[in-house]
């Protein structure tokens, strides 16, 4: 669905990380995660619901992070 800015949103809250493991490759982000490929596939489909840790191990698997700030403090 695209926004009033032209740019792609999400459907979900759990939609980056599966765009991050497709763009990587199912596969190379399960075993890089400790994960098998089929409940990759499971949790991180449009409708999924992802525990903290599945989304925690998607993202590192390809050296990203996942940071928390306080609401109305700048980025750093």
């Amino acid at each position: 669905m695209a926004s009033p800015t032209g740019r792609q949103r999400c459907g979900s809250r759990h939609e980056p990380t599966g765009i991050v493991a497709r763009a990587r490759g199912m596969t190379r982000i399960a075993r890089e995660a400790g994960l098998s490929r089929e409940s990759l596939y499971k949790a991180l489909p449009r409708t999924g619901d992802p525990n903290f840790e599945t989304v925690r191990a998607v993202l590192r698997a390809p050296g990203l992070q996942l940071s928390v700030r306080r609401a109305g403090e700048p980025a750093a």
